[in-house]
């Protein structure tokens, strides 16, 4: 992919940008998209993937719930 600045008022092309094609730059694109979706060992991961993302919505909720519970009690 390409990237290529142009000038926002006269629309002039201001210069481009090519991506690295090294091997290590795609050996590191592929591993990264990998870790995104959890397919880097296979069904492991993606059960690793699950119980993270699982996990954040958990911890909210009950961060909610304990804060309010706290602030209905009475003061001692």
């Amino acid at each position: 992919m390409h990237r290529v600045n142009f000038d926002r008022y006269t629309g002039t092309v201001l210069g481009h940008l090519q991506p690295d094609t090294s091997p290590a730059s795609r050996y590191l694109a592929s591993v990264n998209s990998e870790l995104h979706y959890g397919t880097i060992v296979g069904l492991p991961t993606k059960i690793l993937w699950f119980i993270a993302c699982a996990l954040v919505p958990f911890f909210a909720i009950t961060c909610v719930a304990l804060n309010h519970r706290r602030a209905r009690r009475p003061a001692p």
